[in-house]
């Protein structure tokens, strides 16, 4: 894994630790709000990287 995006992945890992909700946002939009048992590596990245339909259109 490059040290990029593993300094990512750690980010999301304390996030995990202390975060009630998370909030993604792609091309600087809110893309998803995730509450506490949805914050995952994998999900927040998904939602980071646009690669699931967006689930927070509300607040453009």
């Amino acid at each position: 894994m490059r040290n990029g995006a593993n300094k990512y992945i750690k980010k999301i890992q304390e996030i995990e630790k202390v975060a009630d909700q998370c909030v993604v946002f792609y091309h600087g939009t809110i893309h998803a709000v995730l509450n506490r048992n949805e914050i995952d590596e994998t999900t927040v990245m998904l939602h980071a990287t646009g690669a699931v339909p967006e689930t927070y259109a509300n607040y453009r």
